[in-house]
């Protein structure tokens, strides 16, 4: 039997690729707008010290866009992915404390305007459907390569309970119930905040390790909502 540290990085490639509602390769370039993308990443400074950090890894992007093709709720996140795809951004690096990980992407579009269309699309109702059976389909992948693992259930839900910064703000919460085959259930906790600031986009996903509750430590959210009011002033100064 998998042990619940090993289960872990199984399932974290998975957790970030799709928690992220819209990651993508990098977008068109534009030197003034790429430099204000980039006031608005998480840097090792917004963090504790004795938090670890490694690079982005975006290689699950094409895999999870290729399965959203064949979803008909995900129609809204794959037009945003295709605008955003086009849009000039700044990803930071992925930081963790034990099995709890926090990242950011910024995009900097040409108006306001522009930024809330793409908004009101990473907002669409559609994407609490889109994004679960996403997880859904992925985590039964997973799970098929684990034999301690009898079911995985999953859901995401849009959620109103975020802090009042930036212009505009959405989040999605949720994540899989691992139910082992010694009867015994792991959850594992995703979310994603998205916040606009101006003509940016800020878009933040973090997640944690399997646990009885599926909760998050204290300590790591506090860092979470620090972590976000700083870069969210960057980018409004940056703007």
């Amino acid at each position: 039997m998998m042990s619940p540290t090993s289960r872990r990085l199984v399932f974290a490639p998975a957790l970030l690729a799709l928690c992220a509602l819209v990651a993508t390769p990098a977008g068109a370039s534009s030197s003034s707008d790429k430099k204000a993308a980039k006031a608005g990443v998480i840097v090792a400074a917004d963090v504790p010290s004795s938090w670890q950090s490694s690079p982005a890894d975006s290689s699950s992007d094409k895999e999870i866009e290729k399965a959203a093709k064949k979803i008909s709720d995900c129609k809204e996140y794959l037009a945003v992915r295709k605008t955003l795809d086009k849009t000039p951004q700044a990803k930071s690096r992925d930081f963790a404390t034990g099995d709890e990980s926090l990242s950011n992407e910024v995009w900097v579009f040409s108006s306001a305007s522009k930024a809330t269309k793409a908004f009101d699309g990473m907002s669409a109702t559609s994407n609490e459907d889109c994004l679960t059976t996403l997880f859904q389909d992925q985590f039964e992948a997973l799970a098929a390569r684990d034999p301690s693992v009898d079911s995985v259930d999953v859901r995401i839900v849009q959620t109103s309970d975020l802090p009042s910064v930036g212009d505009d703000i959405v989040g999605y919460a949720g994540g899989a119930q691992v139910t082992l085959t010694d009867g015994s259930v792991q959850r594992l906790p995703v979310s994603n905040a998205i916040v606009r600031v101006g003509r940016s986009i800020l878009s933040y996903t973090f997640s944690g390790g399997p646990t009885p509750s599926g909760s998050y430590s204290t300590a790591f959210l506090d860092v979470v909502d620090e972590a976000l009011d700083t870069t969210v002033s960057r980018m409004e100064d940056a703007l």
